[in-house]
């Protein structure tokens, strides 16, 4: 797999991909990995410190960075594509889609 596969810009951390990191993300990757929810439309946003795989040290990271002054995730913070190769996917992310529209 090529960084960036697939074209799809997103947000490090945008979770659900509504165009913003706040407590929502977290709780929708808690909700996937431990009560079976839907996967996160973007598997490379919900991997928030950038690791290559979904897992509670994800939601954990969104958590420290929103409320505990974990510093910034990693790139791409605003729209963009993947800096890092791994296997997650990333087949759509409407928010920054939506973000690119306005």
């Amino acid at each position: 797999m090529v960084a960036g596969s697939g074209n799809v810009a997103f947000q490090r951390g945008d979770v659900d991909a509504d165009s913003s990191v706040n407590l929502a993300d977290p709780l929708s990757l808690l909700n996937h990995l431990f009560l079976r929810a839907s996967e996160p439309p973007c598997q490379k946003a919900a991997d928030a410190n950038d690791d290559g795989r979904l897992n509670l040290a994800d939601a954990i990271g969104i958590l420290l960075h929103l409320f505990q002054d974990g510093g910034p995730l990693p790139e791409p913070t605003g729209c963009g594509l993947d800096p890092t190769d791994d296997k997650l996917t990333c087949e759509s992310s409407p928010g920054c889609r939506s973000a690119a529209q306005r």
